[in-house]
């Protein structure tokens, strides 16, 4: 996910990327303190195929989702 946002974010106008941490940051900073832990890579993933799980494929699938609807664009 990471890399992802690395590659649609660059280029990008500075100030475009602030308006979309403008709408993010809100969403998440109340629970700052409070967040659940996150989870181990094989928790994630299948290990022996390198595969993600259903469960973090709709984590994943979310966030991006809310990203794109922030307006980033992948």
């Amino acid at each position: 996910m990471m890399g992802e946002v690395a590659r649609a974010t660059s280029g990008m106008d500075i100030a475009e990327v602030n308006k979309i941490l403008g709408k993010l940051v809100p969403l998440y900073e109340k629970n700052y303190a409070s967040a659940p832990a996150g989870k181990t890579f094989q928790e994630c993933y299948d290990v022996k195929t390198i595969t993600p799980t259903d469960e973090y494929m709709q984590v994943y699938d979310g966030a991006r989702k809310k990203l794109e609807d922030l307006g980033l664009v992948f």
